[in-house]
């Protein structure tokens, strides 16, 4: 059970709900951690585009970031 109020599906105002539609239709779901930025639309709208930065496909490909990010998760025994 999450301490942080997280934001549910249509909660958010427009220009949030429209970073959570893009999850939700490239991941099937949006992360908890969306959910609770939403709380902030600034923050959430500036991590957003750090972000995708981030996770664009370049010299790595976005799947092994993605298992990069489970691993370390995983080596620091928290839920990724």
């Amino acid at each position: 059970m999450s301490y942080l109020e997280r934001l549910g599906w249509g909660e958010a105002d427009p220009k949030i709900q429209r970073i959570f539609e893009h999850f939700y239709k490239e991941r099937g779901n949006v992360p908890n951690l969306f959910r609770v930025m939403g709380l902030r639309p600034d923050l959430l709208t500036t991590f957003n585009a750090h972000f995708a930065a981030v996770m664009r496909e370049d010299t790595l490909s976005v799947r092994l970031k993605e298992l990069l990010a489970v691993r370390v998760s995983e080596i620091n025994e928290c839920d990724y």
